[in-house]
């Protein structure tokens, strides 16, 4: 069958792309709202590169620390700051764009692939359907955008012409986007290293040289400047969160959410992939072996393997063609050819049920974590109001949620959870006890704990557990405010040093979040540091 050019979509391609899009569009309605406290961590990065300070958490009092691991969402939150438009709206929208752009292009190279405009369609459906996407897509951290950059630079190396430099960009785009972005280039440079050595046909190479090297050139300067400027090749997360060395839990969860998708993958068509086979392949292994190991942390709904996702959809699009096709080169096989058929159709279908019916991340279950968590959002945001509203800037503040407090405050801001701490997570070795004890020592004016019960303080987090135990403590700091998530068990006590300077007169900050929690941090991030 001869493939449809890619060059000159036409209104067919968008009749069968439609129905992914509009799964998609459907999916972000139901979880618009939502948004996390991590965005907002590389939020706080962003503004103070928009302020002059560089790429630091506290400005001008530390060792520049990584704490994001989004370079491209720092660039661009500075950007819209600086612009004056809302930040976190602006970065949520881009990554919803993101994701419906990953269902493009994974039609796209499906159609590459199989030269079926259907089974094309159906790999971008799986992926339309997929709840988790739009959720995280939604959230203000770059799964959407890295996604779509990451099937764009698919895209671009299946298509890459002699000379051609656009490639180099794309990749750039994925590597720029998150830190792991660059195994998709190692997994296309050994793809077709791999398919010009079984062919023994080495001129197709050239077609990557040109861009492979200025990718190479552009990232290593990217990369360089990071180990200069940090000291370290890795971002602070990627050091925090690292866990057991061979403990799959994530994996596990993976597997147990995504089981169709993996089952089928295994009967793709790797011989009609040719080398795009491989590189998928190749990305999903590379990802697999790169988060083996990752302790859970902001990693529900397998957030760190939705940019697999789109590989498995089309290697399990290319399994359900191969049963459609059963019997169609015999024209007298007309039972055979029905049964292939019906067969294709029948396992779609169940896959497209399961997922969107699956018990911990189909449809349901992530509409319901969407209006718990942004009451926790709301709770946060209160801690920041309150404390704008009785200490100036120069007031610093210990606690363990940091992102919304911390996008919304240009106070200092001590991180009790320490992912944004370069000394807890290498020096104390992450070590709790320590990390409490060094945080009270610089005797921040407030400090704000999580809590299980509003009407008396039951640690939620290892951090508040133990600085409530220190006499010190409960010696020098007393109960100021709390501020409580109505839809869930959480709640954030804050307590005032006993000794601090004398509090100016309350200046009332307005916060409603709604009808746009999104919105409403903004404006609060605004408000704040515009006028203090």
């Amino acid at each position: 069958m001869a493939r449809p050019s890619l060059r000159t979509p036409s209104r067919l391609d968008l009749m069968f792309v439609l129905p992914a899009l509009l799964a998609g569009a459907a999916l972000l309605v139901c979880v618009r709202a939502f948004v996390t406290d991590d965005a907002a961590i590389t939020l706080r990065y962003a503004l103070a590169l928009a302020e002059g300070h560089g790429l630091r958490w506290n400005a001008n009092v530390e060792h520049p620390v990584e704490g994001y691991s989004n370079f491209s969402h720092v660039l661009l939150g500075a950007l819209a700051w600086k612009l004056g438009l809302p930040v976190l709206q602006l970065v949520r929208a881009l990554n919803q764009a993101g994701a419906l752009l990953a269902c493009v292009l994974t039609y796209a190279l499906g159609r590459h692939a199989f030269g079926s405009r259907l089974w094309a369609g159906a790999a971008a459906l799986l992926l339309g359907v997929h709840a988790p996407l739009w959720y995280w897509a939604s959230s203000g951290l770059e799964t959407g955008v890295y996604t779509a950059a990451v099937y764009g630079a698919l895209l671009a190396f299946v298509r890459a012409q002699p000379g051609s430099l656009w490639p180099a960009f794309a990749f750039l785009a994925a590597a720029l986007t998150r830190f792991e972005g660059p195994v998709v280039f190692a997994a296309c440079a050994f793809a077709a290293g791999a398919s010009a050595l079984w062919l023994r046909a080495w001129a197709p190479l050239s077609a990557h040289a040109r861009w492979g090297a200025l990718f190479a050139l552009a990232y290593g300067g990217y990369f360089a400047f990071r180990v200069i400027y940090f000291d370290h090749m890795l971002p602070n997360s990627a050091y925090y969160k690292r866990g057991e060395p061979l403990d799959p839990l994530l994996l596990r969860q993976f597997g147990e959410q995504c089981w169709p998708l993996l089952a089928l993958a295994i009967a793709a068509r790797y011989a009609q992939l040719g080398r795009l086979g491989v590189a998928l392949l190749l990305l999903i292994a590379l990802h697999a072996l790169g988060f083996l190991g990752v302790a859970p942390s902001v990693a529900y709904f397998h957030r760190f393997f939705l940019p697999v996702l789109p590989a498995l959809a089309l290697l399990a699009a290319s399994a359900l063609q191969r049963f459609w096709d059963a019997g169609a080169q015999d024209a007298r096989a007309r039972w055979p050819r029905a049964l292939g058929r019906g067969l294709a159709l029948a396992v779609l279908g169940a896959c497209l049920a399961l997922d969107v019916l699956h018990p911990d991340s189909g449809v349901r279950a992530v509409s319901a974590a969407v209006d718990a968590l942004n009451s926790r959002m709301v709770a946060r945001a209160e801690v920041a109001a309150f404390v704008a509203e009785r200490f100036d800037a120069r007031a610093t503040v210990a606690l363990e949620d940091v992102g919304v407090v911390g996008y919304a405050l240009p106070n200092p801001v001590l991180d009790l959870l320490g992912l944004n701490d370069e000394r807890y997570v290498h020096a104390m070795a992450r070590e709790r006890a320590a990390q409490a004890v060094a945080v009270l020592d610089r005797q921040p004016e407030v400090i704000a704990l999580a809590s299980k019960r509003s009407d008396a303080f039951v640690p939620s987090y290892h951090p508040g557990d133990l600085l409530s135990r220190l006499p010190s403590f409960r010696r020098r700091y007393a109960h100021a405010h709390t501020a409580s998530a109505p839809l869930d068990r959480y709640h954030v006590f804050v307590f005032v040093r006993s000794y601090a300077p004398p509090a100016p007169s309350p200046r009332p900050i307005a916060f409603n979040p709604t009808p746009s929690l999104a919105r409403a941090i903004d404006d609060l991030a605004r408000t704040i540091r515009t006028t203090r």
